[in-house]
């Protein structure tokens, strides 16, 4: 079998190299993009091309960061919640085996966390009056009683014409209309 072969760079691609960790250490340093042009000795374009290219690389780096910080936390929930299990088959009292139960339903929600498995938490479901503005409030009163014009209803109002549907409340509420 033969080794694998290593690719060669070529001249260009070995100045592109140097050149975006020059680019890469002047950003860092808070360097403006035109100043980095400037030092570098290349135009502005190259080097929003080079920082835009160094940012998707670093956003790569770090998701696979954050999936090995992950794959770490749930290798050592696995080993907590074996023990847990452990100890609880150790108990000979049911009042004994609760905190280790506890425990590990615990774990079962941090390992659900971690994996995005969790549902939403502290979600209100209500909608809340107050992010509404009074003109809102009034468009959804009027909507409510089929009256669009606002004037209009202020005058039923006024004059004891606003008619309010009877809601009828088992068989007796029905005798009262029939005539």
């Amino acid at each position: 079998m033969y080794p694998a072969r290593r690719k060669v760079m070529t001249p260009q691609q070995y100045k592109r190299r140097e050149r975006r960790a020059q680019i890469s250490e002047l950003y860092k340093k808070k360097y403006m993009v035109h100043e980095i042009a400037d030092m570098v000795g290349t135009s502005i374009t190259t080097v929003s091309k080079d920082i835009k290219y160094l940012h998707n690389l670093w956003e790569k780096s770090q998701i696979e960061n954050i999936k090995s910080v992950k794959l770490r936390e749930l290798a050592e929930l696995d080993g907590m919640e074996r023990i847990c299990m452990e100890r609880l088959e150790g108990c000979t009292q049911p009042w004994q085996g609760a905190r280790w139960m506890e425990e590990r339903r615990k774990i079962k929600e941090h390992r659900a966390s971690l994996l995005g498995l969790d549902a939403p938490k502290n979600i209100n479901h209500e909608i809340h009056a107050s992010i509404f503005t009074k003109e809102q409030k009034d468009a959804a009163f009027n909507i409510a009683l089929g009256v669009t014009n606002t004037t209009k209803l202020i005058d039923e109002i006024m004059e004891g014409e606003l008619i309010v549907p009877k809601i009828a409340y088992g068989d007796d509420a029905l005798d009262d209309d029939i005539t």
